[in-house]
């Protein structure tokens, strides 16, 4: 497997990966389509009374590929916690027999930008390259959530977790700051939202902070605190080398760096107690 130690672009995806997506949704039914939407759904989500009735789904395509991804769109919100019904869409990579069926969720409150957002996130997450996390780590993340991710390594390798966090939220965050630069940005002006939308979506601290606390890694390496600072900083100083665009948001804001404009958009919303839905997405 070919390793990159910097980021590629979203649109640099092989066509020929989502030609294979698209064949595999041509040789599958609606039925069996919707069947495994649902069950991803409620394997993943908790929502038991989700039916086949509930989504409306069309093929739709990326990058020029025609049908290359379904789009789900539920007719209401498919889970009773408000923290999830703030969700306008959502990219998901189902795994069947034959292969991996890309999938959109969009919910009511979707955006105009919602769709363009998550089929980003979509090229993001099938290229098979490595940048921070392989495919088969990307992949993880679907079969299960962050938590149960990061719990599953912290039982087979516990020497290892520490570096997963680590790259798990660097991944996150760049996956996440492309996705809305790309989606959303217009002007100068919307930098500090897609910094904002970043941190909120990626919430690079609060995993830092949670994951070492609970899996109760700094009684084992009390530096771990130290360690994951170092290298979410480094992560953010060599994303500003390597990508152009990167380094103009956090001057637009006129932050220091990448790091400091992320801090200052966590600090933000510590004050403001109550995370809010994100708008236009």
């Amino acid at each position: 497997m070919k390793i990159h130690t910097e980021p590629y672009s979203w649109d640099s995806l092989d066509r020929n990966i989502l030609q294979e997506c698209s064949d595999l949704i041509e040789k599958r039914s609606q039925y069996e389509i919707t069947s495994a939407i649902v069950n991803d759904f409620k394997n993943n989500f908790s929502a038991g009374n989700l039916t086949p009735k509930s989504i409306t789904i069309s093929k739709h395509p990326i990058l020029n590929v025609r049908k290359a991804t379904i789009i789900a769109s539920f007719k209401k919100f498919p889970s009773n916690d408000d923290d999830f019904n703030l969700i306008r869409g959502m990219a998901r990579l189902i795994k069947l027999e034959e292969g991996i069926l890309p999938v959109v969720y969009m919910f009511p409150n979707a955006g105009d930008k919602t769709l363009v957002h998550e089929c980003i996130h979509l090229c993001q997450w099938l290229n098979p390259d490595t940048y921070q996390l392989n495919f088969s780590e990307r992949l993880s993340l679907f079969q299960h959530n962050k938590v149960t991710a990061i719990n599953q390594v912290a039982k087979t390798n516990k020497d290892q977790v520490l570096d997963y966090i680590i790259r798990l939220v660097c991944y996150t965050v760049w996956m996440e700051l492309e996705a809305y630069y790309f989606s959303y940005r217009k002007t100068e002006k919307d930098n500090y939202k897609v910094l904002q939308s970043t941190q909120r979506s990626s919430q690079p601290f609060v995993t830092f902070e949670q994951s070492l606390l609970e899996l109760d890694i700094i009684k084992h390496n009390p530096d771990a605190v130290a360690v994951c600072t170092k290298r979410f900083t480094d992560f953010c100083n060599e994303l500003e080398q390597q990508v152009s665009w990167v380094s103009k948001l956090a001057s637009a804001i006129k932050a220091n760096s990448l790091y400091e404009a992320l801090s200052f958009c966590k600090m933000d919303d510590d004050v403001d107690k109550v995370l809010g839905p994100i708008e236009n997405f």
